[in-house]
């Protein structure tokens, strides 16, 4: 069938939400969802990347003489943190297993909210309320998390090296980068997705194309991951929709281009960055906050919507020198907050208005027969 189409489109998601749950399978013609990797997923159900790689290669095998385009979500990084083997213990002494695995059972007592409580993350007071030793736990636990990132990096290694081997490397274009960091007492906690600080938005964004992106070329310029789409499809020469909010980084990219530096009229425009923390659910800080950041120039603000009492509502830094945000001189630059805070309260309105109708707004407006041709297309269940 793809022989037929020339065209060839499979998506490997290691969680429901990158799959059919979310509708986020339409228009592949191969889907592989998180659930076919139950038990085999590592030894704490977490590591995708061995076996998805081995799934690609094989397709690869089959679908290497058309033009393709693969989606593929690998877990590793994420907790449970214990990696695969030989990585399990290439940082982490393997002495110290038995007794974290116990501590994280251990936590599962102390620790107040429910959620983060069955995966052991825990703030230094719930650490030392369960009588474990902060530091001692979380060097284990970065210990764990660097040796998932080496098993992730390996057999991502594994997946370039067969494209290279099929006479694909200088035909193809990767684009790597990650959805969230993960905090380790930065900011007091651990776990992801309760904050925009630094170590929440600082991702890594790769792009690898022979002939086609700079070799070793390191961009200075800040992006957001919503211009890797005009981008992708920049370098394989297609254009973006018009209603893409990003922009393409081709101008940044072009071989021997020194620093990452686009040419004058080059085509990349310099704008402020935005990041957004929604609230998740639950009663408890951190599901229930509420940021938002701005990025613009040397100074990156965050305003606290809904905070815990002992938060600010606002907190600037300095975006370069601190790129972990500790230290907060919003009281010392009030006109900076005061100028930036305008700037997000724009963005806000503008978002706001552009927001998208809710399923039952949507269907409401609908007759019969559109609902019917979305629900054959697989859009709506």
């Amino acid at each position: 069938m793809y022989r037929q189409a020339g065209y060839a489109t499979v998506s490997f998601s290691s969680v429901s939400f990158t799959g059919q749950f979310t509708n986020l399978h339409q228009g592949f013609e191969e889907l592989h969802e998180s659930e076919s990797t139950a038990g085999r997923a590592g030894p704490r159900g977490s590591k995708t990347s061995r076996e998805y790689v081995d799934r690609l290669v094989e397709w690869l095998d089959h679908h290497h003489d058309v033009p393709f385009f693969v989606y593929l979500h690998v877990f590793d990084p994420h907790s449970p943190y214990e990696p695969n083997r030989p990585f399990d213990t290439m940082w982490a002494d393997p002495k110290g297993r038995e007794e974290y695995l116990r501590q994280l059972e251990a936590l599962k007592k102390t620790v107040k909210d429910a959620f983060l409580a069955q995966r052991g993350m825990a703030t230094p007071e719930e650490l030392r309320k369960a009588g474990i030793d902060p530091e001692a736990f979380l060097r284990f636990s970065k210990d764990w998390y660097d040796g998932s990132i080496r098993g992730m990096d390996t057999e991502l290694g594994r997946l370039v090296e067969r494209l290279t081997n099929l006479g694909l490397a200088d035909r193809t274009l990767l684009a790597f980068y990650a959805d969230h960091g993960e905090e380790f007492h930065d900011h007091g906690r651990m776990w992801h997705g309760q904050s925009v600080y630094g170590e929440m938005i600082r991702v890594p964004l790769i792009f690898w194309a022979p002939g086609r992106v700079g070799k070793g070329l390191k961009i200075d310029e800040p992006a957001q991951l919503i211009d890797v789409m005009p981008t992708l499809l920049d370098l394989s020469g297609l254009r973006a929709p018009e209603v893409a909010q990003g922009q393409s980084l081709k101008p940044l990219l072009v071989p021997g281009r020194a620093g990452g530096q686009p040419a004058a009229g080059g085509g990349w425009q310099k704008r402020p960055l935005i990041a957004e923390k929604q609230p998740m659910g639950g009663k408890d800080f951190p599901n229930a906050s509420e940021s938002y950041a701005i990025i613009d120039g040397n100074y990156k603000l965050i305003h606290n919507v809904a905070r815990p009492p002992e938060k600010p509502e606002f907190e600037l830094f300095e975006f370069y020198k601190d790129p972990l945000d500790q230290k907060n001189i919003a009281a010392a630059n009030p006109e900076v907050v005061g100028r930036l805070a305008k700037l997000l309260f724009g963005f806000r309105q503008m978002a706001g208005k552009a927001r998208l109708k809710t399923d039952v707004e949507a269907v409401q407006s609908m007759s019969k027969e559109q609902l019917e041709h979305l629900r054959s297309l697989g859009y709506i269940k």
